[in-house]
C-alpha cells in the first residue's frame, strides 16, 4: 500500500482541520484551520491572539472571534473577563492589547464578567 505523503513526509489520510507545527522532535496543535481568519488580505490564528491575550495579568478569561467587515474581510473581536470590571482594570487591558502588532489587535473588546458557553461547556466562536 503506497501513501500520500507530504513535503516534510508526513502521511495525507484525510483533512481534519487541524494545524499542527513540528518544535524539535514535538509536534504542537496550534488551532483549527477555521479559527484563522483574512484581515485585509493577511491571515490571523484567533487561537494564538487568544493566547497572546491570556496572558495580560488582569485578563481572567478570553474569547477571540470574527466578525464580518466588508473592507477588510474580517476583524478581531474580543470578549475579555478581566480581574475586575472598574474603569482602571479596563485601561490597563486597552494598553496591552495597543501592544500587539497591528493585524492581531481586537478592533472590537467587550468586557462582561463571564463567559458564554455552548452545550458542551466549550467558549462560543
Amino acid at each position: 500500500e503506497e501513501l500520500l505523503l507530504n513535503r516534510e513526509g508526513w502521511s495525507i489520510p484525510y483533512r481534519s482541520g487541524d494545524l499542527v507545527g513540528l518544535s524539535g522532535d514535538r509536534v504542537q496543535f496550534l488551532g483549527r484551520r477555521d479559527s484563522v481568519v483574512n484581515i485585509g488580505g493577511a491571515k490571523v490564528n484567533l487561537v494564538e491572539v487568544e493566547g497572546m491575550l491570556r496572558t495580560i495579568d488582569e485578563v481572567v478569561d478570553v474569547r477571540v472571534f470574527a466578525k464580518s467587515n466588508p473592507i477588510t474581510g474580517s476583524l478581531v473581536c474580543a470578549e475579555l473577563v478581566p480581574t475586575s470590571l472598574e474603569e482602571e482594570t479596563k485601561m490597563i487591558i486597552r494598553a496591552a492589547v495597543n501592544q500587539l502588532p497591528a493585524i492581531q489587535r481586537p478592533r472590537v473588546l467587550q468586557f462582561s464578567s463571564e463567559l458564554a458557553l455552548t452545550d458542551t461547556g466549550k467558549k462560543e466562536r
